[in-house]
């Protein structure tokens, strides 16, 4: 019986977790100056509330998951469980106007990127019964409500501008970008209400769902949708040695095209004896998942669809206390996505002018409390490299913890 209840559950599609840079891994020095530059980055990110890094490799890989693995999550899930991806590579160049038109405080922003996000989130009782089997529902209900997975990819060609003054020794800047945008891939799956029912001994099983399914066009996975974003940020003078910075990033939109698949589906099924047999050894009968699937989806279409991209707000103080050590405190707040806000504080410390080292803590986001260490380098008189990551607990303790992230980036200034 374990093995049909897989098979529904991959059917309903809930359980589906596939192989930008986060503002809160790039706060820069205080005092910095914009100056013609060229920037190459690399930036992955995954979190859960619930998985751990042990389960996620495994998961991924196509391993055998322990039940130590299984139990190790299972003491994790709470009301809202969460799991989240983001993988963006950008380059990037900044013109300096006082280099071309003799206007020091203005610069112009031009780059490219490609970005994947992922997010899912899960019901307690759709982990048991997926790992664990209906056992523990027998003559009870498993209900898989608001069950929600989103994944959006897509390609940026970004055109901005930066206006940057100091204002009583503090550099304050402001800007604004606008994004052309190729979706690629897309889907989102959603089950408002679902349920599954044992009955006593396991002898029967009812299922029922109500869920809405969008994928974009499966037959052009690389040119599927256009859209448009916009990001704008200002930065406010508090003190001589202090600033707040406030940023709206990605809002925006992707029209996928008019081959986007469509489908909705209110319905319940009923399996007793023989049902149950047919379903656990795969034959083709009339309760086979084939036969199921193209039962539940009572609508089906394919339609032109517009979708809002899972924006970002992030706000932060930062002070400078001495020529040594600065500090940020901000949260992260994305839109449209299942995602707790997000809070941080920073430390960053200049072992001399060439150097500087920074600790993080954060607590919410994709996952609970984080801990994060990186280094930023000047190379010689123009070249500058930075290491990050925001989740060395997942790292030391991936029993324990699902966080794991990575930022690198290598600058060129002129």
């Amino acid at each position: 019986m374990k093995k049909s209840v897989i098979y529904i559950l991959v059917f309903f599609g809930v359980l589906i977790i596939s192989n930008r840079k986060s503002n809160a891994q790039n706060i820069g020095l205080l005092n910095d100056t914009i100056k013609n530059t060229v920037s190459l980055d690399f930036n992955y990110l995954h979190n859960s509330t619930a998985f751990t890094n042990e389960f996620i490799k495994t998961y991924y890989l196509g391993k055998y998951i322990s039940q130590d693995i299984k139990d190790n999550v299972k003491r994790k899930l709470n009301d809202m469980n969460l799991f989240g991806q983001e993988l963006n590579t950008s380059l990037y160049g900044i013109i300096h106007f006082d280099s071309v038109l003799h206007s020091p405080n203005h610069n112009l922003y031009i780059g490219v990127s490609s970005q994947s996000l992922l997010n899912l989130y899960f019901p307690n009782d759709l982990f048991k019964v997926v790992f664990y089997g209906n056992k523990e529902f027998l003559n009870d209900t498993a209900y898989f409500n608001y069950l929600r997975s989103t994944y959006y990819k897509y390609q940026s060609f970004d055109v901005g501008w930066l206006y940057q003054k100091n204002y009583k020794n503090l550099s304050l800047t402001s800007g604004i970008k606008i994004s052309l945008l190729k979706g690629q891939q897309f889907y989102d799956v959603g089950m408002i209400n679902g349920y599954l029912y044992t009955g006593n001994l396991g002898s029967s099983i009812d299922l029922g769902a109500k869920a809405v399914v969008l994928q974009s066009d499966t037959a052009n996975p690389a040119y599927s949708g256009t859209g448009s974003a916009i990001t704008f940020f200002t930065e406010i003078y508090v003190s001589e040695k202090s600033k707040i910075h406030i940023e709206f990033n990605d809002l925006g939109f992707i029209t996928w095209n008019k081959n986007t698949l469509a489908q909705s589906g209110d319905t319940s099924f009923n399996f007793t004896g023989a049902d149950i047999v047919e379903l656990i050894n795969g034959n083709s009968t009339s309760t086979s998942i084939d036969s199921i699937s193209s039962n539940f989806f009572e609508k089906s279409s394919k339609e032109k669809t517009t979708t809002v991209l899972p924006a970002r707000i992030f706000v932060y103080y930062q002070e400078k206390i001495n020529e040594k050590w600065q500090y940020s405190l901000g949260l992260q707040q994305r839109l449209f996505f299942y995602y707790n806000m997000f809070f941080f504080g920073r430390v960053n410390y200049s072992f001399n002018k060439k150097i500087t080292a920074n600790i993080q803590i954060a607590y919410g986001g994709y996952g609970n409390l984080a801990v994060g260490t990186g280094i930023r380098a000047k190379l010689g008189k123009s070249w500058q490299v930075i290491m990050q990551s925001n989740n060395i607990e997942g790292l030391i303790l991936p029993k324990s913890f699902g966080g794991l992230s990575l930022q690198t980036g290598i600058i060129k200034q002129f």
